[in-house]
């Protein structure tokens, strides 16, 4: 598979920290968020401790702690007396922002990589699609807004969902969904935006339970490739086909062909595939060995989730849980440019047994007690040196086909070993 990985050579220079940090400078300030960002025209418009654009810029670096601890770091390391703004004052400032405009500096930032050097797979930009629950703040307008889980669904929950560039850890499209609503209304949403940048050629793989024929022919119409992990009854005639690759049509109205290839697992398990690849050089293992490429995206959640903290949030009504949801995913954004510049760079030794990569929880944490600086000050490059310095020191080793036994993590602890916090 290693083979088929290569940079995209349309591009001169890899994306870099450096790079997204101005290319979001450009996106923060009081102009641009003034014709994008406040929900009114007099919003901000009195002179306050907080000027706009430090306000944003507050925002995109809120720690996991309680917002007044927040605020005073970010006072001590602007040197503004910004202790004056309370909490119950920063809760009132930030309903005067739209949630809608971080998510369009996700998008605009996730764009900008793309007209630097990526990585791609026969050409394509290998995209997964996956949802999570994301459990949320018990309170009534919440829990009306999103639903609940739960014994007598005590626990209000929310569906994140993800479309992530396998490759290049960099987040395509993203949305924080009511529970209520289709894994495959959201699928197709992701699609929507992948579909404006027709230059990046996609291919999207999912899991089992995204498969429906609107998909299909979405892809079909948009030339979006795919792959999809099948399950049993979805359609007779598929069920019915013996091991090997196949090519069948599908739907009535509007008839598609698609690619079947049904194998077994090593534990006797029949496997289905379903793509609009038809290129005959893809042999079945190739295809077998690209789905195996998805669990990318459970590791990207799983960062996300249980390191920067994504559940973590700092508000309780839907406005402050987006803003929260997007900030974390322009921080993740701006974490991966950085750690795949840096693992580019690390020497490997010859005589070692393994490769070496970043530990990407270490990174987190320095990128955590930097990144305050890095928005006030002009001059990044010393502090991301400084911050590249301690990440290649902490590297571990890459190793492959590694299979390690799950622990029991079934004790309920408040402070369990294999999660401590690094935000």
């Amino acid at each position: 598979m290693e083979k088929h990985i290569t940079t995209g050579n349309n591009h001169r220079t890899r994306c870099t920290m450096k790079s997204m940090l101005k290319k979001l400078s450009t996106l923060t300030t009081e102009i641009y968020v003034r014709e994008h960002g406040v929900r009114t025209s007099t919003d901000f418009s009195r002179k306050r401790s907080f000027s706009l654009e430090e306000f944003i810029q507050f925002m995109l670096t809120l720690r996991k702690s309680t917002v007044a601890t927040s605020l005073r770091r970010f006072s001590v390391k602007s040197k503004k007396p910004l202790l004056l703004i309370t909490s119950q004052a920063f809760s009132q400032l930030r309903c005067k922002i739209k949630s809608t405009y971080f998510y369009r500096v996700m998008l605009l930032l996730s764009s900008h990589f793309y007209g630097h050097q990526y990585k791609t797979l026969c050409g394509y930009r290998l995209i997964a699609i996956d949802g999570s629950k994301i459990a949320l703040p018990n309170t009534k307008g919440l829990r009306i807004h999103y639903g609940t889980t739960g014994a007598g669904n005590g626990a209000t929950t929310g569906q994140a969902s993800f479309a992530l560039d396998l490759l290049n850890n960099v987040i395509v499209d993203a949305g924080l969904h009511r529970l209520q609503d289709d894994e495959r209304s959201q699928a197709l949403g992701h699609l929507a935006v992948i579909a404006l940048q027709p230059q990046l050629k996609s291919l999207v793989l999912y899991d089992r339970g995204y498969a429906s024929l609107k998909l299909f022919t979405t892809h079909t119409k948009t030339n979006i490739a795919c792959l999809f992990r099948m399950k049993s009854k979805f359609n007779s005639v598929m069920d019915e086909l013996p091991l090997g690759d196949h090519l069948i049509t599908i739907g009535v109205k509007t008839p598609i062909i698609v690619r079947i290839l049904k194998f077994e697992l090593e534990n006797g398990t029949i496997e289905m595939l379903a793509t609009t690849l038809f290129d005959v050089a893809l042999t079945l293992d190739f295809f077998k060995k690209l789905y195996s490429m998805r669990w990318g995206v459970e590791t990207f959640i799983d960062v996300l989730k249980n390191k920067l903290e994504l559940y973590n949030f700092s508000g309780r009504t839907i406005d402050a849980l987006e803003q929260d949801f997007y900030t974390t995913l322009i921080q993740s954004l701006l974490l991966y440019v950085w750690v795949n510049d840096v693992n580019s760079n690390i020497r490997q030794k010859k005589d070692a047994l393994y490769q070496r990569k970043v530990n990407i929880k270490h990174a987190i944490g320095v990128l955590s007690d930097s990144f305050i600086n890095l928005f006030l000050t002009q001059n990044t490059s010393p502090i991301i040196t400084k911050m590249t310095e301690l990440i290649v020191r902490v590297t571990i080793p890459i190793m492959p086909n590694r299979h390690n036994e799950r622990w029991d993590f079934s004790r309920d602890t408040k402070y369990p070993q294999n999660s401590k916090s690094v935000v």
